[in-house]
């Protein structure tokens, strides 16, 4: 049995050439499915944008009251659930504007039949005294394995 160099070359050459074949294949699924998912997310933002100028136009075609913000009904529908629930007063201080707002996120993302049920807002990052922040940092570098020393 003798070792020919010709077979090493020719495997070397056929090896090579499928891997570069299987990475023209695998990048041209690559951009497939990267055009499908920017054609999905474009035509979720024009629906987004399309729910918003609806909301703001028939929130321009009414005129609040005197010291009271009106929500618009279609806002009205989705926030509440219907026409029969009424919407709750601003306790949590959420505008009426934000609350339109996420009511046509959801029917953008979820269709016309999306029911925002609540909307609270997050509590703020930031505003923990530096006490607490430097013993959060503390617990935090403890963890860190590499100081260890294992």
């Amino acid at each position: 049995m003798t070792f020919h160099w010709a077979d090493l070359a020719l495997t070397f050459v056929i090896v090579a050439v499928g891997c570069g074949a299987s990475y023209f294949l695998l990048l041209r699924k690559l951009r497939q499915a990267v055009s499908k998912h920017q054609n999905e997310t474009e035509r979720r933002l024009s629906a987004l944008t399309e729910a918003i100028v609806n909301l703001e136009s028939a929130l321009a075609e009414r005129e609040p009251s005197s010291n009271s913000q009106i929500v618009p009904e279609v806002a009205t529908n989705l926030i509440a659930g219907g026409a029969d629930k009424p919407v709750p007063p601003e306790k949590d201080g959420i505008a009426p504007e934000i609350r339109v707002a996420v009511a046509a996120a959801a029917v953008a993302l979820l269709g016309q039949n999306a029911i925002v049920h609540s909307v609270r807002s997050a509590p703020l990052r930031g505003l923990a005294s530096p006490w607490s922040q430097q013993g959060r940092v503390s617990v935090q570098a403890s963890h860190n394995l590499r100081s260890r020393g294992r």
